[in-house]
């Protein structure tokens, strides 16, 4: 039976950079957690854990028995080499498949976890709002839309509210390790101007905001969640400034190094591997996704408490502590 003074909490992907801090915040609130692991182990043996696929209906079914809360974060990545059809089968099918069984099962509500790659290509300049014109570009970004409006459709029969993470960044995240890691080596320059902007959002104030929509989170609203919408150009500055080192004082126009990083991504395509410059990469430069989380912060009270210069300070500090850099 389910317990209102004692929650039970389902967290899919919860292995992840986000899933895994997830875990850690909920369990210090003293709710019984679960997860839903794939491929990447989570090592703990203070919560449940279920091992499969999110389209494996025996295994979810199991996985949501007696589930107040679900947090649905697995997701199939865009830095993965991976087929269309799985991007797909993941970011869309799976999400379907779980929240048919949500449904079954009476699950109280939904955080759906999408990105903010679904607003696509934007002029990168002006912080975007929930209800803004979404042009996904590539398939990743494609297939968490498709997401999106699954949970939408399920509206009418489970309580779902959306979460479009900013760039979120903080102790584990491998994404941004890699700009510092590169910025570390001191072999670092600007693509273009630098002017496009991201919303970065430190972990803790991530999780803190999917807690706050999971409590008071309207059903079918989407809620953004980014810190304050910075240039690129700071932000590499700023991760300079904090590991003490200096970033190369020339700016490398995009056509100069966009058919070199196509060419490499396709090469090293053929050996299922990541090339050192991607397209992918480039995308940080030339394709900013600022937000505007005036709806989250206002309406839920949820506005960020960690600033860049404070977050990404932390976060080398737990890198070099763990001997990543």
């Amino acid at each position: 039976m389910k317990k209102e003074n004692n929650k039970l909490i389902a967290i899919t992907g919860g292995s992840g950079f986000i899933g895994s801090h997830l875990v850690n915040f909920m369990k210090d609130k003293g709710f019984s957690v679960r997860v839903l692991i794939n491929k990447t182990d989570l090592k703990r043996d203070d919560i449940e854990k279920f091992y499969g696929s999110i389209n494996n209906q025996k295994i979810i079914k199991k996985f949501l028995e007696n589930v107040n809360i679900v947090f649905h974060l697995a997701s199939a990545l865009g830095n993965r080499i991976i087929s269309n059809e799985e991007f797909l089968n993941i970011n869309k099918n799976g999400t379907e498949n779980l929240l048919k069984i949500a449904k079954e099962q009476g699950v109280e509500k939904v955080v759906h976890f999408s990105s903010a790659g679904v607003y696509g290509k934007s002029s990168g300049l002006t912080p975007l709002k929930e209800y803004d014109t979404l042009n996904p570009v590539d398939i990743y970004e494609k297939s968490k839309l498709e997401g999106e409006k699954i949970a939408l459709s399920y509206t009418d029969k489970l309580n779902i509210s959306i979460i479009r993470p900013g760039w979120a960044y903080g102790e584990g995240d491998r994404r941004t390790f890699k700009l510092i890691k590169q910025i570390n080596s001191g072999l670092f320059f600007i693509v273009g101007k630098g002017n496009k902007l991201q919303s970065p959002i430190y972990i803790d104030d991530l999780i803190e905001a999917a807690y706050k929509i999971a409590l008071k989170g309207e059903n079918g609203e989407i809620y953004n969640a980014g810190g304050t919408s910075t240039p690129i150009k700071i932000m590499v500055n700023q991760i300079a400034k904090s590991l003490k080192k200096k970033i190369i004082p020339f700016k490398m126009p995009l056509f100069l190094i966009y058919s070199p990083a196509f060419i490499l991504e396709k090469l090293f395509s053929f050996f299922n591997k990541e090339a050192p410059l991607t397209t992918s990469k480039l995308a940080f430069f030339i394709r900013g996704k600022p937000l505007n989380s005036d709806k989250l912060n206002n309406e839920l009270n949820a506005k960020p408490k960690t600033s860049f210069p404070e977050g990404i300070e932390k976060a080398i500090k737990w890198y070099k502590k763990m001997n990543w850099l």
